[in-house]
């Protein structure tokens, strides 16, 4: 039988860059802590290929290769950790009926008394479609790329299930799902000697020199792009750009694609200003990547989430410029006309990163969380 540590945890596929700080420093404090990558993780959001777990080809079936890999790795860990759903990649149990709040990986952890903790990946993680789609009278479902795959079927088993599992779910502070166990805590880290506004950009990557404003897109949606759907309000973000530009004022477009994951800060890093999305609510990995590197960040959030954010995690100052789909010319047009605003909004990122981003200091309020369970 495996020796299983007390202080042992398990990372069931990483949270982009995030997952890989969080072993790092779990490590230092004396923790086995290992991550597993699944054969379905895309290649370029994978933060580093080192010192991962991957199963093994027992078979022709990668679902079951998984399953093999992991009844012979879980008694190793205390804690399993889940970025997204946890039975995923257990597909040979998918048909059994929603009511049926069952998984046999899940139920074999609790009774081998490990504890499963659960980060949601996405708002199908945490809310039912149906509920989801009135925030914002209905904008976000309305432009998002995937809202026909999206179905309440799965969607309630995968609530169900995590109600009847999982002894910590990690929330963002933002909203309140309908799931057990929430606890709001600053999980976002980064290390910020890496990340970080003295970033040192490889020869490769070094861009033209330019006397324009670089303003930095990301779209990264062709898993979740529908037509003219865009959860980020992307053609409006183009449309301002065009439209300051035809009126003479000095900016640009950095629409970087294809770019891997431990790569893309080096790109951030020359924009001089980065724009993460219009729609969604509240921020995603781009705008917290780009606070962390020391950047001004637009951002649209929902008032309401925004206040329950500050009201969680006791914000002294909002780093970040806000805008929706109406807004962003103008928005963009005054910081063209005010670019003393933009040094402002830097140094509020660098603020806020220190005191809420910071890896070395969230590790700290993350294994108290871990210990409490």
């Amino acid at each position: 039988m495996f020796k299983t540590y007390k202080k042992s945890i398990l990372f069931h596929n990483p949270d982009y860059h995030c997952t890989f700080f969080y072993q790092n420093e779990l490590r230092k404090l004396g923790w086995k802590a290992e991550i597993f990558v699944s054969d379905s993780y895309p290649a370029t959001l994978l933060y580093s290929d080192d010192d991962i777990h991957r199963t093994r080809d027992y078979t022709k079936n990668s679902k079951i290769n998984y399953l093999i890999w992991f009844m012979f790795n879980f008694f190793r860990y205390k804690y399993i950790f889940y970025y997204g759903r946890p039975y995923s990649f257990s597909n040979v149990f998918k048909k059994l009926p929603v009511k049926m709040n069952y998984d046999p990986i899940l139920a074999l952890l609790k009774v081998c008394r490990r504890k499963i903790i659960y980060l949601p990946s996405g708002c199908r993680d945490e809310f039912t479609k149906a509920s989801f789609s009135l925030f914002d009278n209905g904008n976000i479902c309305g432009n998002c790329g995937i809202f026909d795959q999206c179905e309440d079927k799965s969607n309630v088993r995968n609530l169900n299930l995590v109600n009847k599992y999982a002894d910590l779910v990690i929330g963002t502070g933002f909203n309140q799902p309908s799931i057990n166990n929430l606890r709001p805590i600053k999980w976002k880290s980064f290390n910020l000697n890496i990340f970080c506004s003295n970033t040192v950009i490889p020869d490769e990557h070094v861009m033209p020199a330019t006397e324009n404003l670089r303003i930095l897109h990301v779209t990264n949606l062709k898993n979740r792009k529908s037509g003219e759907k865009n959860i980020k309000g992307s053609q409006y973000i183009f449309d301002a750009i065009e439209k300051l530009k035809s009126e003479g004022y000095r900016c640009e477009l950095m629409n970087i694609e294809n770019v891997k994951s431990n790569e893309m800060r080096f790109f951030q890093t020359q924009a001089d200003l980065i724009i993460d999305q219009l729609i969604y609510g509240h921020w995603g990995s781009t705008a917290l990547e780009g606070v962390a590197l020391g950047k001004p960040v637009i951002c649209y959030f929902n008032e309401e989430w925004k206040k329950s954010y500050i009201a969680n995690f006791g914000i002294e100052s909002w780093p970040f410029i806000e805008a929706n789909t109406n807004s962003i010319y103008q928005v963009l047009k005054n910081l063209l006309e005010n670019p003393n605003l933009l040094e402002d909004y830097a140094n509020l990122s660098k603020d806020f990163a220190n005191k809420y981003l910071n890896i070395t200091i969230n590790v700290k309020e993350f294994v108290r969380c871990l210990e409490s369970i």
